[in-house]
């Protein structure tokens, strides 16, 4: 089963022979959904694989196997269900743990893992265990892909790693090609979206990522000769402050309106009604904490553009400084209940951590391996789930790039900088919303430079995608989607209390942020939670368990 916004296979049913949820890039190729896909292998004689650019989820049979396997990052998550000789995958955690209830296999509790809600700052905004509640469902991990061992008696589910050899260790002496083979790829990329026939927005903040990947569009649209005031909507958030102030000075820079009046490319996607939070429910519940509705349908005739995933090329990342995961993990888990609950829960994180490490892509110290693990995979990839929201610099070139930096670029996160430096040094102009050094045009006699970049970007990129994206049915719009979650989460707190897990002061703060969510009546997305999805999670696993 493969629709709009999840999927599910399983033994009821025939696994397509090819299949593409989401997005992926081949070169400078994009293909969106399964339509894309096949017209991609009809023009192209390739296979999208699992470990390629983009947000997607992809299937591949080849004789008597099926090989279902996620992007680069693993922005868009793999759930694999398993018991006895019952299996089930799906995208969406409770889709899958819902199916399996239904079924003859096992749902055992997995107690120790709900205790996340223990965990403060940005460890506890999302998962950091490859269970979530439920012994016989995993998170596949980044780097691993599900395969299906079709047998004339009945078919089989095992994992196994999508990289067969580990590249070379970092050696700042291929930082030069890799940097360049970037730059033309991601300009490539960016010419062949600025060129079709999609509606495109882009976020702008104050900040060095989402400047970043303004540069490569300012190149590409230079190159092109495509005035990106005509092609693009800018957007920014105007209760950021200085962020806000910074990106109008930046768009102003550059001949670009921020913020022009809605059009009708978010209005026709729009979502109405309640179904914002079941689209976030379906996709997040158990994956990310933090809750935000999404505001459009996922359409492959729109793409929304930020800097997401560019702390993962840099030290200094939302998990540390530290000197190691232990140390860290010890300072914000103060509030568990005791201190044997808490190391149990630690050694299952550093386990399944060292599983992580087993089929990541490249060498990193621990504490990145964890950011990019759950971090920057769940938060940063939220979206991306929901709708396709594109993300430059989750690229696996870049990864690459940032892995043969030198130890100051690493350090002082200056990857980012050699971008901007490249494709649009007068954006380093502009301040940003707080001082980085070696952000300023002063630095740029210090930046890697390259020449001739625009002779070796490819702008003959095409677009092969499904048709666009229309509800089939009229969507209901006498409940909104807060008054959807003020609902369940009424009966959800009674269910989390009878667990036994959560304290008093949590349970009673979990109402005071539902309350403050209830009041916001802003028109704008806002994050808010954890507690209030941790609450909702428990409460759907007391019933599922058996």
């Amino acid at each position: 089963m493969i629709n709009n916004e999840s999927l599910l296979f399983s033994p009821d049913a025939p696994l397509p022979n090819h299949a593409l949820h989401g997005f992926a890039y081949d070169g400078v190729d994009m293909i969106c959904g399964s339509l894309g896909y096949s017209k991609f292998k009809a023009r192209r004689g390739r296979l999208v694989k699992p470990g390629q650019d983009g947000s997607y989820i992809v299937v591949n049979r080849n004789g008597n196997k099926t090989v279902i396997g996620t992007d680069f990052s693993g922005y868009s998550t793999l759930f694999l269900y398993q018991s006895d000789k019952h299996w089930a995958v799906s995208n969406s955690f409770v889709t899958l743990a819902q199916h399996a209830y239904c079924g003859s296999g096992g749902l055992s509790s997995d107690l120790l893992s709900l205790h996340s809600h223990n965990i403060k700052k940005s460890l506890g905004f999302q998962t950091s265990l490859i269970s979530m509640g439920i012994k016989e469902i995993q998170l596949v991990p980044v780097g691993q892909q599900v395969v299906i061992h079709h047998a004339p008696d009945s078919d089989s589910a095992t994992t196994e790693p999508i990289w067969t050899g580990k590249p070379a260790l970092a050696d700042s002496s291929r930082y030069h090609s890799a940097m360049r083979q970037f730059l033309t790829t991601a300009a490539g990329q960016m010419c062949t979206m600025l060129q079709s026939d999609a509606d495109i927005t882009c976020d702008i903040t104050g900040g060095r990522d989402s400047r970043t990947v303004l540069a490569i569009m300012l190149f590409a649209s230079r190159l092109l000769g495509i005035s990106l005031n005509d092609r693009v909507h800018f957007n920014s958030r105007e209760n950021a402050g200085i962020d806000f102030q910074i990106a109008s000075q930046l768009c102003s820079s550059i001949g670009v309106t921020l913020n022009r009046p809605e059009t009708e490319a978010l209005t026709k996607r729009a979502l109405h009604g309640d179904h914002g939070y079941k689209v976030w429910k379906q996709q997040h519940l158990g994956a990310h904490h933090q809750i935000m509705f999404p505001l459009v349908h996922r359409d492959s005739t729109h793409f929304w553009l930020s800097g997401n995933g560019g702390e993962s090329h840099r030290y200094r990342h939302s998990f540390g400084p530290s000197p190691d995961v232990e140390h860290y993990f010890r300072s914000v888990t103060k509030t568990f209940p005791c201190d044997k609950t808490r190391d149990r829960f630690l050694q299952r994180l550093l386990d399944d951590l060292e599983t992580q490490r087993q089929c990541a892509f490249s060498e990193s110290d621990d504490l990145m391996l964890l950011y990019r693990s759950y971090r920057d995979r769940m938060h940063h990839g939220r979206r991306s789930r929901m709708f396709n929201a594109i993300t430059p610099l989750s690229s696996r070139l870049l990864r690459q790039t940032s892995d043969h930096c030198t130890q100051e670029s690493w350090e002082n996160g200056l990857v980012l900088a050699d971008i901007i430096a490249n494709l649009a040094p007068d954006l380093l102009q502009t301040p940003f919303e707080k001082p980085y050094p070696g952000y300023d045009a002063g630095s740029l006699i210090f930046r890697q430079r390259f020449s001739n970049l625009a002779e070796d970007v490819d702008t003959s990129g095409e677009l092969f995608r499904d048709p666009a994206y229309a509800p089939a049915d009229p969507q209901d719009d006498n409940r909104c989607a807060m008054d959807a979650i003020k609902g369940d989460f009424s009966f959800a707190i009674v269910k989390a209390k009878e667990l036994g897990i959560y304290s008093d002061d949590f349970l009673a703060d979990a109402q005071q942020v539902m309350s403050r969510a209830a009041a916001d009546t802003s028109d704008t997305p806002r994050l808010f939670g954890p507690q209030i999805s941790q609450i909702l999670l428990a409460a759907e696993l007391s019933q599922l368990w058996r």
